[in-house]
C-alpha cells in the first residue's frame, strides 16, 4: 500500500484561456511590478504579446494558485507566430542547422513567496516531461542579467561562461545588439543558479540551453535528452546584447 504524501505542488500546462491568463497575470506581477519591465498594455494586469496564443503554458500551482510558469515555442508555433521570440535579439540562423526538434523557453517566473528549490524543481521536471513527450533535442531561450552594477555581474558570468563552457563555433548564436564595456569591477564570482531570471528595464540577453547538469553553460545547441533537470533557472552561453 503506497501510504506517500500527496506532493504539494503540481505541474500541467494550460488547459484554457483562463488558466493562460492566471500565467499572464503572474508574469505582469513579476516582471512589471517587481522587475519595471515595459510590457505591453492591451490587457491591464497581464504580460501578453503576439507569441502566446502559439504556444505551450506550463504552470506550477499550489492548490489553486498559480506559483510558477514558463511557455514553451515550438518550430510549427513559431511559423506561426512570424518567429521565435529570441530572434528579437539574436541571429538564430544556427538552428536550422540542429539535427532534431527544437523547443523556446522563455517568460519563466516564479511567485516571490514561492522562490525555493521545490517550485524550481517542479518546473524544471513538467519541461523534463514535455521534453520527453515531444521527442524534442534541443532547447534554448533567453535570460537576463542586470547592467544596474554597470555591467560588472554580467561581464563576470561572460568571462565564467568564456573560460569554462562555451560551445563550439557551429553551435553559437550572435546578439543584434553587442553588450557594453563594463562600468564597474567584478567583486565576488557570480552565481550562475537564480530562482527567477530577472528582467529590469535595461538587460542584457544571453542565449540560454536549458538542457545542461547543474547550470553548465554552452551554446544555443546542446542536446536536450540529456538533461537531468536540474533545479536552475537558466544556464547562459557566450553571446549577449543589450535591451533598453
Amino acid at each position: 500500500m503506497n501510504t506517500s504524501p500527496e506532493p504539494r505542488y503540481r505541474t500541467r500546462l494550460a488547459r484554457n484561456t483562463a488558466e493562460i491568463r492566471r500565467t499572464q497575470q503572474l508574469r505582469y506581477r513579476v516582471f512589471g511590478e517587481e522587475l519595471g519591465a515595459e510590457l505591453n498594455r492591451d490587457l491591464p494586469g497581464h504580460d501578453s504579446d503576439r507569441f502566446d496564443p502559439h504556444c505551450w503554458h506550463l504552470m506550477v500551482t499550489d492548490g489553486d494558485r498559480v506559483v510558477a510558469c514558463t511557455r514553451l515555442l515550438d518550430s510549427r508555433g513559431a511559423a506561426r507566430a512570424g518567429g521565435f521570440y529570441s530572434a528579437g535579439e539574436f541571429d538564430l540562423q544556427m538552428l536550422a542547422s540542429l539535427p532534431g526538434a527544437v523547443l523556446e523557453v522563455g517568460r519563466t517566473c516564479v511567485d516571490p513567496a514561492y522562490r525555493n528549490g521545490g517550485v524550481i524543481s517542479a518546473l524544471w521536471s513538467g519541461i523534463a516531461g514535455l521534453v520527453r513527450e515531444r521527442q524534442v533535442d534541443y532547447l534554448f531561450g533567453c535570460a537576463s542579467i542586470g547592467l544596474e552594477d554597470g555591467g560588472a555581474n554580467a561581464h563576470g558570468i561572460l568571462e565564467r561562461v568564456r573560460a569554462r563552457h562555451l560551445s563550439p563555433e557551429r553551435q553559437r548564436v550572435r546578439p543584434l545588439r553587442p553588450m557594453p564595456a563594463a562600468d564597474g569591477t567584478v567583486v565576488e564570482r557570480p552565481t550562475m543558479c537564480r530562482a527567477a531570471a530577472p528582467w529590469p528595464r535595461r538587460r542584457w540577453h544571453v542565449g540560454g540551453c536549458a538542457a545542461c547538469c547543474r547550470c553548465s553553460a554552452s551554446g544555443s545547441g546542446s542536446r536536450a535528452r540529456r538533461s537531468t533537470a536540474p533545479p536552475c533557472a537558466w544556464p547562459t552561453t557566450s553571446a549577449g546584447s543589450t535591451s533598453p
